[in-house]
């Protein structure tokens, strides 16, 4: 070993063991004494290695310290909430499915042994509200006075007076301190704790909800659910099984429970909105896939008559993508027929992920938009919207809109 190589044992030596002084005590007193002693005595051997391996010292206490405040300081939810943001698929040494965890910038892989029994998280439209510290004449002792749990709340949005209703719902919770933050559902959160306690010998999908859901506007599919028995069970559980098992959404649209598949409302000559890439979009988190590049595989039903069951599945080997679908149809050649048809149409290359761009025009899932690029003309595409995040902050008014390669 070089005489070069020994003058770095001293600092180096001295910067593990202020961290782990500082990991065992969470004091740097200690840490800091070490250093003034160890500093002294490297002075008889070198003057220059000694202000070195202070000032890496000293450095080595205050980085220590600083990381320390903030592990202490930082809260950790015993329970974090997150929605299953796609269907799981194999790997080589288990399963990996997606979650997202609200105001979290992207998706959490989580990997299982056995494939985990999840559905993709519903339609329901969410909101937040947050009110800083430094709002003028309020009262932070009379917050929940003021925002009750279970209290309506409409938020309209929009620019230069034009509001548009982008939200109508209810509180959901309502944090204790400043920042007060102030967390939101529509009229799901409140349909989905409805009692249910249903038997019938040949339901269906239309009949069921008329009785369970008596005070509220419907829109849904008249589907046979064959012989049924709902026991001591709330409507939410029954929409999660019927998403799970049939591939059929329910979310809150126009001020109905609407039961549909997500893009069942897209009418054909409804106007299109367009967004380019580069004129109207202020950040994109795009990919575009090749069809080589864009793996699925559909899994397809169709239930009828008593009870009767039909299903196919079609698709690549290893799938990045899993998707479960129903169809109403009375032979298992028609059932095929739809079943190669949305694979067909899944395979196609396009655009993939998310993208910014101003709060108007206004979005909602499910609807269709058509996208282009100003520097990849030949990329321009029809997609539906899977997923809008609206938000306002520092007189900003922005939209991120997810979509997942349903070019169409």
């Amino acid at each position: 070993m070089t005489m070069a190589e020994l003058r770095l044992i001293p600092p180096a030596a001295l910067l593990w063991v202020v961290t782990l002084i500082i990991i065992g005590t969470r004091t740097p007193w200690w840490a800091l004494a070490l250093v003034f002693v160890v500093g002294v005595g490297v002075v008889f051997w070198d003057v220059g290695l000694a202000l070195t391996t202070t000032v890496i010292g000293v450095l080595g206490v205050l980085i220590t310290s600083i990381r320390a405040i903030i592990v202490d300081t930082t809260t950790i939810h015993p329970v974090v909430t997150a929605t299953a943001a796609s269907y799981a698929h194999r790997t080589n040494t288990g399963w990996i499915q997606q979650f997202r965890i609200d105001d979290y910038p992207v998706t959490l892989p989580v990997i299982t042994h056995q494939r985990p029994d999840i559905p993709i998280g519903t339609l329901t439209d969410t909101a937040s509200v947050v009110i800083p510290r430094n709002v003028g004449d309020f009262d932070k002792q009379k917050v929940r006075e003021l925002f009750a749990v279970g209290d309506k709340v409409v938020i309209q949005m929009g620019y230069n007076g034009e509001l548009l209703q982008e939200f109508e719902g209810f509180i959901t919770q309502v944090s204790a301190d400043f920042p007060i933050t102030i967390s939101l559902s529509d009229a799901m959160w409140k349909l989905r704790q409805l009692s249910v306690n249903y038997v019938s010998a040949k339901a269906s999908l239309k009949t069921f909800l008329t009785e369970v859901v008596k005070d509220y506007p419907l829109e849904v599919e008249d589907i046979s659910l064959g012989s049924v028995r709902f026991s001591n069970t709330t409507l939410g559980a029954v929409l999660d099984k019927l998403q799970k098992d049939w591939s059929i959404y329910s979310f809150i649209r126009a001020g109905k429970l609407t039961i549909a598949k997500p893009y069942s409302d897209v009418k054909a000559g409804k106007e299109i909105k367009h967004f380019d890439l580069e004129r109207n979009c202020t950040e994109n988190n795009l990919k575009y896939l090749s069809k080589e590049e864009r793996t699925i595989k559909i899994i397809g039903t169709s239930s009828f008559g008593k009870g009767k069951r039909l299903q196919y599945e079609f698709g690549d080997e290893n799938p990045k993508t899993t998707l479960k679908m129903t169809w109403h149809v009375s032979s298992q050649a028609e059932l095929e027929k739809e079943v190669k048809r949305l694979y067909k149409l899944h395979k196609r290359e396009g655009f993939e992920g998310s993208f910014t761009t101003y709060g108007t025009p206004s979005l909602q899932h499910g609807e269709k938009i058509r996208l282009s690029s100003t520097l990849y003309p030949d990329r321009h595409g029809e997609y539906y919207v899977d997923r809008v995040k609206k938000s306002i902050s520092n007189a900003q008014y922005r939209q991120e809109i997810e979509i997942s390669g349903n070019a169409l």
